[in-house]
């Protein structure tokens, strides 16, 4: 189960603590009707660092891409998908552009995952600055 405690970080020390979890949820494995009481003494693993980006258009997206230290194969593969989501939404098919910004991400980690000396590696902080970008611009379309 799930809960916020999930999200915090190091060690927590409480004398008690109440939970109430709501019923009727689509999804009992994470809600249930039941209430409880803890004390004591519990620790947190740190959560991994959130994601931001500032890039929230196909547009920022696209000068992320042209921007990374990285080959120009890696860096026209990437542009070429960036415009195929583009044109997606152009021609308004939000599921096609949904479907290249998941090629879009997949194509960033198989080229983070690379070897460090192969030339159209993406280093992971980048990476996951485009990821985190590829994202925001998918929140910003439609489902189909």
């Amino acid at each position: 189960m799930t809960t916020y405690l999930d999200h915090m970080r190091g060690d927590l020390e409480f004398d008690f603590v109440t939970w109430s979890l709501f019923s009727n949820a689509p999804d009992p494995d994470v809600f249930t009707a039941d209430s409880f009481n803890y004390r004591g003494t519990a620790h947190f693993v740190p959560e991994p660092p959130f994601c931001f980006s500032t890039v929230t258009t196909v547009d920022d997206l696209k000068a992320e891409v042209d921007a990374l230290d990285t080959s120009t194969n890696t860096i026209n593969t990437l542009t070429a998908t960036v415009d195929k989501v583009q044109e997606s939404l152009d021609t308004g098919n939000n599921e096609k552009a949904r479907i290249q910004i998941r090629n879009f991400i997949s194509e960033v980690i198989n080229r983070s995952n690379l070897k460090e000396t192969n030339s159209q590696r993406i280093p992971l902080g980048e990476a996951n600055g485009l990821i985190c970008g590829a994202a925001n611009v998918l929140f910003d379309i439609p489902l189909p």
